[in-house]
């Protein structure tokens, strides 16, 4: 959820694509069912750590045109990616409704104008609000989420440098704890897309600061003192000022307090981004961990589906009602089944993720330059 990708060749950073496997991994547990034991809960700073990575991989564009390009190419990789994965669910949810399985809108609807305006509404409309109308595919709602962040990214740092980045951070705090006040009334309409705008920006542009000034900020983020001080201060603050647990889709920090659960977060994330570094010094391009983090995209847009599918397989079994089948959160007996569950929610999109690359990996001939097979030709001629 940087924004979640499919794998690339060469530069990928391997500290970040340790960030990503974290952080997915934290994903899918927090959808599913958490150790209590296993370092903090999910809900106290996943999504944050997905801004912070994409805002630390993002670059400011100088000018209308330099950022309108920027803004194309990302409305293509982000929006349309969403969209047509959107078309499928809203298919496969209708399908599912025929066999008695209800796991949000059914489309096309069949029913009176209001329910397929409704229907239309939750394809086009529910994507930028809570992102939950097709329930296999409610954690996509990342995806358009981060199109409208890197447009108020664009907006908001007129042109590339470390102090513009920095005084962009700090104009957005101030506005964020503004708007978070207002989203303690628990908005379910545009404004909620507001307002979570702007918790996402703001660790969005943590991130970019973070990179644009990590030459200075390493001997710092990377010191095992850090690391020490950051987790005592989370727990200060856990037992002294209330809750840091939030659902960052709900834009409600649940915390009259709204800079705690914001500072807990942050303070999370700096620790993962400096474990992350130790870590990946350790690996090699083949690791697990390294592909889990290439595959984020994909285990964020399957791993309900997966889900469901365990479920379904234990339907079979007998040990599960069929009327759970619909309940995109239903577990059985999750404190004991958490593995079954989450192990092939993240292993399976992996392995498909690998055996798609290698079935669409060009060729040694198709990998050659273009200028050479041109030249070739012309000394033919």
């Amino acid at each position: 959820m940087a924004a979640p990708a499919a794998p690339q060749a060469a530069a990928r950073l391997r500290h970040v694509d340790v960030m990503l496997a974290f952080g997915i991994v934290m994903v899918v547990m927090g959808h599913r069912y958490q150790p209590p034991y296993l370092f903090f809960p999910a809900y106290t700073f996943h999504m944050a750590l997905f801004f912070f990575v994409s805002g630390y991989l993002a670059t400011a564009r100088a000018g209308l045109r330099e950022k309108a390009r920027a803004l194309a190419h990302k409305a293509r990789t982000q929006l349309l990616l969403y969209f047509r994965w959107n078309a499928f669910f809203a298919v496969l949810t209708f399908l599912l409704a025929l066999g008695g399985i209800r796991l949000g809108y059914a489309i096309p609807s069949f029913g009176s104008g209001a329910e397929a305006l409704e229907s239309l509404r939750a394809f086009l409309v529910v994507p930028f609000t809570d992102g939950h109308h097709y329930h296999l595919y409610a954690a996509a709602w990342f995806i358009p989420q981060l199109f409208l962040v890197h447009v108020a990214f664009q907006a908001v740092v007129p042109r590339p440098g470390r102090w513009v980045a920095a005084a962009a951070l700090a104009a957005a705090v101030p506005v964020t704890m503004f708007l978070l006040e207002k989203g303690l009334q628990s908005y379910e309409d545009l404004r909620l897309t507001g307002v979570r705008t702007a918790l996402a920006l703001l660790f969005f542009l943590a991130g970019h600061a973070v990179r644009q000034w990590e030459d200075r900020l390493a001997r710092v983020l990377l010191a095992p003192w850090f690391l020490v001080a950051a987790f005592a201060a989370v727990n200060v603050l856990a037992v002294n000022l209330g809750n840091i647990r939030y659902n960052f889709v709900l834009g409600n920090v649940n915390n009259v307090r709204v800079w705690v659960p914001v500072t807990a977060s942050l303070l999370i994330v700096l620790m993962v981004f400096q474990l992350s570094h130790h870590v990946a010094r350790f690996l090699d391009d083949g690791s697990p961990v390294l592909r889990i983090g290439r595959s984020t995209q994909d285990i964020l847009v399957w791993h309900f589906t997966v889900f469901l599918g365990v479920n379904v397989v234990l339907w079979a079994l007998g040990l599960v009602p069929f009327e759970a089948l619909s309940d995109n959160w239903y577990a059985w007996e999750k404190e004991r089944t958490w593995l079954l569950y989450e192990v092939p929610a993240i292993a399976l999109p992996v392995l498909v993720r690998r055996w798609w690359d290698r079935r669409t990996a060009p060729t040694p001939a198709q990998a050659r330059p273009a200028g050479a097979r041109a030249a070739r030709r012309a000394g033919r001629r």
